[in-house]
């Protein structure tokens, strides 16, 4: 258990009963749940549309992103979703960068998954309160929005880092589902 996790009575009980078999342990980097190899694995990219910007930072991180095998379109959002939340349970991705000309529908879709965890990239800030706060591993990009530079810079942001959600925000989004 986690050092600094809070046990419900029953489980505080149970701990009681069988010392032998639970204990409270510091986190490490190895006792993480995510692979090692977490960073280098690819992220998972997908257009509703049409942005020559879009297609040329994806063609210049050919080796670290690949599209989606679902096609362009708005009704193809929740399909998205799916194939990218399997895809991370599977560890066959690190995240998703999603590039949609309005992020409303993509975010209510994507936040509704427990394995997701998507922050708008309105700015260079946002991103990085998602990463540092959340863990975040599903970037959305309003692409009609910015520009080419300030979409790169979000998208390598993203890559960078090896998203994992912070114990405490696992244990509240795990309450949170909770309340239906």
């Amino acid at each position: 258990i986690a050092n600094d996790a809070r046990l419900t009575p029953l489980a505080s009980d149970l701990a009681r009963q069988h010392p032998q078999r639970v204990q409270r342990v510091a986190a490490t980097a190895s006792s993480s749940p995510v692979s090692h190899d977490a960073a280098a694995l690819p992220w998972l990219w997908w257009i509703d549309g049409t942005c020559t910007a879009v297609s040329e930072i994806t063609a210049r991180l050919a080796g670290r992103v690949y599209p989606s095998s679902i096609g362009r379109g708005t009704g193809a959002l929740s399909q998205v979703v799916r194939e990218l939340s399997a895809s991370i349970r599977a560890r066959r991705v690190a995240g998703g960068l999603l590039f949609v000309p309005n992020a409303a529908k993509a975010m209510c879709f994507a936040n509704r998954c427990t394995s997701l965890r998507a922050v708008v990239g309105t700015c260079d800030e946002a991103v990085e309160q998602g990463i540092d706060e959340l863990g975040t591993n599903v970037l959305v990009v309003e692409y009609p929005h910015h520009g080419p530079r300030a979409m790169g810079a979000m998208v390598e942001r993203m890559l960078q880092q090896n998203p994992k959600a912070p114990p405490q925000v696992e244990r509240e989004l795990v309450d949170l589902h909770r309340c239906g």
